[in-house]
């Protein structure tokens, strides 16, 4: 609970409505006696899924009272009972007051401190790193730097858990692994590879990456300036020294004399001006024989959202957090009957923190695709197809059952066909992988 959002609809109303009831009688004489540890795991997890939970006028008005008592505490060297900074940090980031760091002096249970080396003392650091970041490129397009805006208000995604491979492998080893039918030399790849990760977010895919490949150092580039910093906070917590971060624009990358032998895009050529400007950009930089993932939106597996976003647009809700909140409310809660299209959302784990839901379906900007169209531009680009890499590992064995013919894998029309068939093959998005003739 600490550590990830809750995927479930009835849970999060149970502690919407625990939430709430708490800051009710924050104040009554009730709850003096009470155990508060279930309160200090809640506010972490309020904090991770980025307070996505839904909030009324009234709790809005609370949560007011709640500030202007802990700040008249501060001032005048009171002493502020513990479960107010634990409740309001379910409500609140405690990095936002001014206040905040007066709380290292306060005597709080050992339970908060994990609260404040999460909620300040991690942001802190983060704002430190912030101006360390070097510049890589210029930012001129008025797509990347909406996009760029987008990512600064919530770095994205929010992560506890790195989600490291255990052994490192060579680039062979790993092709095969997602391509068992591939004929590979072993001789054609870099024992050394030189990796660069385009839009790295937060960092968890850069530190995927670098534990993934044998001998690897890693570029890591990114819009956001704010979801840098949190990736290299997180990567000096772990020790790894082989990746380093900078800020760019893939659309200006052409300007500059790099070359690799691996380079991963994944969510990222979906949210450009013209995805197949800055794909054609990249693969410029790749070495010959080096190979490429990819990760696209499916048209076919977004196909449910097209009435959501209808609804969204319709009843006028936009990207800010309260917005999104009384949406997913609406979509949740309400006794109105949306249909079995537009309910399909809730089955995303993306809707259950605002930054994954901003990014679902609040979008400044985003392009979906289908395998025919893929596989056109692969031809005209010169890659061939690898294969895909699927979380499920079910849906290959359910493909090889229907074509157990070699080289079906690498079959983006037949894939076509399977997807038609099983619509939610690709929900999160085409991943796959290429290599450059």
């Amino acid at each position: 609970m600490e550590n990830c959002p809750i995927a479930d609809p009835e849970i999060e109303y149970l502690l919407t409505q625990m939430r709430c009831a708490t800051l009710n009688q924050l104040f009554d004489s009730v709850l003096n006696g009470i155990d508060f540890s279930f309160y200090y795991s809640l506010s972490l997890h309020c904090f991770t899924n980025e307070y996505i939970f839904f909030e009324t006028d009234e709790e809005i008005q609370n949560v007011i009272k709640l500030e202007n008592k802990i700040n008249y505490q501060v001032n005048n060297n009171l002493p502020i009972p513990p479960i107010w900074i634990v409740l309001l940090a379910s409500y609140r980031p405690l990095h936002n007051y001014l206040w905040a760091e007066q709380l290292q002096k306060t005597a709080l249970p050992v339970n908060s401190h994990k609260i404040l080396a999460r909620q300040l003392f991690d942001i802190k650091k983060e704002q430190h790193l912030k101006t360390k970041i070097q510049q890589l490129t210029s930012i001129n397009d008025s797509t990347s730097n909406a996009v760029k805006e987008h990512y600064e208000q919530n770095p994205y995604p929010r992560w506890i858990n790195p989600g490291l491979f255990d052994n490192p492998k060579t680039i062979r080893e790993n092709l095969h692994a997602i391509n068992p039918q591939l004929s590979i030399d072993d001789n054609h790849y870099s024992k050394m590879p030189n990796i660069l990760i385009a839009g790295c977010g937060t960092g968890q895919h850069a530190l995927n990456s670098q534990s993934r490949f044998l001998n690897c150092t890693v570029l890591a580039i990114d819009l956001s300036l704010n979801s840098l910093s949190y990736a290299m906070r997180k990567t000096h917590e772990l020790s790894i020294t082989n990746i380093n971060y900078q800020q760019a624009d893939i659309l200006e990358l052409q300007t500059l004399d790099l070359q690799f032998d691996v380079i991963e895009l994944v969510g990222v050529l979906h949210h450009l001006r013209d995805p197949l400007e800055g794909w054609r950009i990249l693969i410029n930089l790749l070495n010959q024989n080096g190979i490429m993932k990819i990760g696209l939106y499916s048209q076919i597996a977004r196909q449910h959202l097209i009435k959501t976003h209808d609804f969204i647009k319709r009843n006028q809700f936009n990207s800010t957090a309260q917005s999104i909140r009384k949406f997913r409310s609406e979509i949740m809660f309400s006794s109105s009957d949306y249909g079995s299209e537009m309910k399909k959302v809730l089955n995303s784990s993306d809707f259950y923190s605002l930054s994954h839901c901003r990014d679902l379906l609040f979008h400044k900007q985003e392009h979906t695709f289908t395998l025919p169209k893929i596989e056109t531009v692969l031809e005209e680009c010169n890659l061939q197809f690898i294969g895909f890499e699927l979380n499920n590992n079910q849906i290959k064995q359910q493909f090889i059952t229907l074509h157990p013919e070699k080289g079906a894998l690498e079959s983006l029309s037949l894939w076509h066909q399977f997807e038609l068939e099983h619509a939610n093959t690709f929900a999160g998005m085409y991943n796959f992988w290429v290599q450059k003739k």
